[in-house]
């Protein structure tokens, strides 16, 4: 097989790999979440009972649930990301490989279109330049995906302007209480 061919197909198989184990976590994460509802309702009921003893263990407990919760949760963000990355990987490998195989064909054919065009030679040292770039265009992984570029930013605030518009949609917006519609009760 081609080494581009082989990256291609590793980038599939990994792909694939993470989407079944963020698949996997879904499950672990229900669960979590659920029995860390369960722990907070018997908590309630144990201090209402004044069963601090039982609480207090049960509220330990509760603490070591939400940091298996956040780690599960954690982890899914790193797989989506990777996938997401992968993706991205496999689709600028595939579009090198056409504009690879598409210069391949023009070289084959540059020296006979300058023999009939003269201006074709400016024309392939722009190409040429462009597809060096391109060849050489180097990916930087961002491992720390709390730290957000500006354009990222700009994406969360378009989506934060969505839910905020979803939420005022959902709620009614509440009348404004003036200083002098309050009612004052002397004491």
């Amino acid at each position: 097989m081609h080494s581009g061919e082989q990256f291609r197909h590793d980038m599939l198989n990994a792909g694939k790999a993470l989407h079944t184990q963020s698949l996997k976590l879904i499950p672990i994460e229900t669960r979590l979440n659920m029995v860390e509802k369960q722990l907070q309702e018997q908590i309630v009921v144990d201090v209402f009972r004044g069963e601090k003893t039982h609480a207090n263990m049960l509220a330990n407990e509760l603490v070591a649930i939400r940091r298996v919760s956040k780690l599960v949760s954690d982890l899914k963000v790193i797989f989506e990301t990777l996938i997401v990355r992968m993706a991205t990987l496999h689709d600028y490998n595939e579009f090198h490989s056409s504009i690879s195989s598409a210069v391949g064909s023009l070289k084959v054919i540059k020296s006979d279109l300058k023999e009939v065009t003269p201006a074709a030679k400016q024309v392939f040292a722009v190409l040429s330049e462009s597809v060096s770039d391109i060849s050489t265009y180097d990916i930087k992984p961002s491992p720390n995906v709390t730290n957000v570029t500006d354009d990222a930013l700009v994406i969360l605030e378009e989506a934060s302007t969505i839910v905020e518009g979803g939420l005022k949609r959902k709620f009614p917006t509440l009348p404004e209480i003036k200083p002098e519609k309050r009612v004052l009760v002397n004491a």
